[in-house]
């Protein structure tokens, strides 16, 4: 389960960061022995590698999809790349950032804040076929937000 966000500001970031190592070490490590991480991990690339030999147009379409993403985020993450929560919880104890400094608005103005500032760094992303398939989530995201507010 994802913690509460009220939960998550009241507890400082080393805890935090801790906890949320914690919980991706027991969906990874704990609840799957590290052959069947290896094994899953082999077919995903291998099936990453196969759409290369798709034909043109299903290779776009595959291209611009959310699939992609999801295949791109598993292989990361069985590949032993933290998650975006326990990313951004170490970068903000390595510079020394309190979550309890933080603004607590939440809502769905943060939301907005959050989704608005992500536009700018997807645009940037090396994979412009992912960073496609990154503006049309963050676009369904904020007209969500902006139909939920009328």
């Amino acid at each position: 389960e994802e913690p509460v966000v009220e939960e998550a500001a009241r507890v400082d970031d080393s805890a935090l960061y801790e906890q949320t190592v914690a919980r991706e070490k027991t969906l990874t490590e704990v609840t799957w022995s590290e052959e069947k991480i290896s094994q899953t991990l082999q077919l995903l690339q291998e099936l990453k590698n196969l759409i290369e030999y798709l034909p043109g147009d299903k290779k776009a379409e595959f291209a611009g999809s959310k699939v992609h993403l999801l295949l791109d985020y598993l292989i990361a993450r069985l590949s032993g790349k933290q998650g975006l929560l326990a990313h951004s919880t170490q970068v903000r104890k390595d510079l020394g950032v309190n979550s309890s400094a933080l603004p607590s608005d939440a809502g769905a103005g943060l939301v907005k804040n959050v989704v608005s500032g992500m536009e700018e760094y997807v645009a940037s992303l090396p994979d412009e076929d992912l960073a496609s398939v990154l503006e049309q989530e963050l676009f369904g995201v904020m007209q969500k937000l902006e139909r939920d507010d009328s």
